[in-house]
């Protein structure tokens, strides 16, 4: 059993809350007892992954997408949705449904976001690692989330995406790309999850190639306009690693020693094709 604080100690040693964002929303999202048995790491809370966290008897999920995104004024679940009558539903009432699933099954929740995007050893860095980049550093720019490594020797796009997709898990044809397909990259810059707004930093980090998710038609024509290629491995795919990031802390954090921590094997994936 470990109790609130002993999982603010270790994840906030390693990711401060000081570090997010003013629109973001990390820390406890739900809090219903002062101490756990066993933890379930998700990358996002959604109504598969509660009846995941049911069915293996946990007490407490910790994500990295925060549950509570903005004021919520009122909890209204579905169940209180009048169809007939016109109600109108928005994301309010699909985390008011969560909400009180996850409080009448005496489920907790933890998140951490941007802090654990910008920390050494978050998702990042992970994410750096995984595609076997070498002498992964802080990019001067980006605002704490770009990171810059090397690959040993230059390699083919065809390399880096077979690669992502093993080390990921995710098929190549979510993948998009932008650029010169024959290019050979030495030196990848890089944002997890939506980084589209730091897509200039390849240029002056002087890298051959810049990697994220999200991105938009008007991102892409950007790219070639200011002759960069980028690589869009997805949201999910460059975001899911935070289960076996986040794992990695929680060892080295003692929190292993304590309680059960479980990896979610739930594939919260929203696009089939």
């Amino acid at each position: 059993m470990v109790s609130y604080k002993e999982i603010e100690r270790a994840i906030e040693a390693k990711a401060p809350l000081d570090l997010q964002e003013d629109w973001d929303n990390s820390g406890w999202q739900v809090r219903l007892k002062t101490d756990f048995n066993r933890i379930l790491l998700a990358l996002e809370i959604r109504s598969d992954v509660i009846e995941e966290a049911v069915n293996k008897k946990c007490d407490l999920i910790i994500t990295h997408h925060p549950l509570i995104f903005g004021a919520l004024k009122q909890v209204v679940g579905l169940e209180g949705i009048d169809f007939s009558a016109n109600d109108e539903i928005d994301n309010n009432n699909i985390t008011s449904n969560m909400l009180i699933d996850l409080i009448q099954e005496g489920i907790s929740v933890y998140s951490i976001h941007t802090p654990f995007d910008k920390c050494n050893d978050g998702n990042n860095d992970f994410l750096g690692a995984m595609l076997g980049l070498d002498r992964i550093r802080l990019a001067e720019s980006g605002e704490g989330y770009v990171r810059v490594g090397d690959f040993i020797e230059p390699i083919g796009l065809s390399e880096i995406m077979d690669r992502a997709a093993l080390q990921l898990g995710v098929q190549k044809k979510f993948f998009r790309y932008a650029g010169d397909e024959d290019v050979k990259i030495k030196r990848v810059c890089w944002v997890s999850g939506a980084g589209a707004e730091f897509m200039v930093s390849a240029i002056l980090e002087n890298c051959d190639l810049y990697v994220t998710g999200d991105l938009k038609y008007h991102d892409a024509q950007k790219a070639h306009e200011l002759g960069i290629n980028v690589l869009d491995l997805g949201h999910y795919a460059t975001e899911n690693i935070f289960r076996r990031a986040m794992s990695s802390i929680l060892m080295d954090a003692g929190i292993y020693d304590n309680a059960a921590v479980i990896l979610s094997d739930v594939d919260i994936n929203p696009f089939a094709l």
